[in-house]
């Protein structure tokens, strides 16, 4: 498209999807040259010889840097820049079916066992309808306005703990990480970083999972709070889980579970 016309540059913009996004404005850095996205994405502006940085805005989205060399005697580029829709609010987050569906948000708790104290949550029921989930075992997980340091991700598993110096019927239920996944989470948005999204290196196997800042150890990190969603199909409800007249197990309630955004 761009390379229809001689004294211009034109491109345009979408989302990830490739649907057009009008009304982004598009500046040409440091000559103030400005444009806004048509109905179609598509936008116009200038032609500079040289190296040219374009900044890419449009509220609700992540900005955007499209940087290219024009060289007027050459064939000019295309110019197909794609922005992220953002999350309501910040918070770790399951991308999927064009949603952004909201991790539970949970401190962590501390119980003294004759171990020494063990992390984890009491808080956390995988039953309940909002609790964030995914069939899928590689979802995409975003990170939106949350801290730019190392991320955890741990999969979680109900214990037994036994509280410390409280009596023999001190034995509680706790979900604790049983183990570790290598992740990092990488900036959609270069340089800013405002929306990140979570690379671990193998599928995940259902079960609860937890991401974090240190949440789940003895030092905590710039944010104290565990992010914790599913992986698979959610347990059925304990009616549900009972074996039907037949000897068969009746899950379909399940098949109906009900998304947040």
């Amino acid at each position: 498209m761009a390379g229809c016309s001689t004294d211009r540059l034109v491109g345009e913009v979408t989302d990830v999807h490739g649907d057009p996004l009008p009304g982004v404005s598009v500046t040409l850095r440091g000559q103030g040259a400005q444009d806004l996205s048509d109905a179609w994405g598509r936008f116009r502006l200038p032609l500079t010889p040289g190296p040219v940085v374009l900044d890419l805005h449009k509220t609700g989205y992540t900005p955007g840097i499209y940087e290219l060399n024009v060289d007027p005697a050459g064939e000019i580029p295309d110019i197909h820049v794609k922005l992220w829709a953002l999350p309501p609010a910040a918070g770790v987050y399951l991308y999927e079916d064009r949603r952004y569906r909201p991790a539970r948000a949970l401190e962590r708790e501390s119980f003294p066992t004759s171990d020494g104290l063990v992390y984890g949550t009491t808080k956390f029921d995988e039953r309940d309808p909002d609790a964030a989930r995914t069939a899928d075992p590689e979802p995409i997980l975003m990170c939106y306005g949350m801290p730019e340091g190392p991320v955890a991700l741990h999969r979680l598993e109900s214990a037994p703990v036994t509280i410390e110096g409280a009596g023999p019927q001190a034995e509680i239920e706790v979900l604790v990480p049983v183990a570790a996944v290598p992740a990092a989470a990488h900036a959609i948005d270069e340089p800013q970083g405002i929306l990140r999204q979570v690379a671990f290196d193998e599928p995940l196997q259902p079960g609860i999972y937890a991401l974090h800042w240190g949440a789940l150890t003895d030092v905590t990190g710039p944010d104290p709070r565990m992010f914790v969603f599913r992986v698979g199909d959610a347990a059925p409800p304990p009616d549900d889980a009972e074996a039907t007249k037949d000897g068969s197990d009746d899950t379909d309630a399940d098949d109906n579970d009900d998304e947040t955004e």
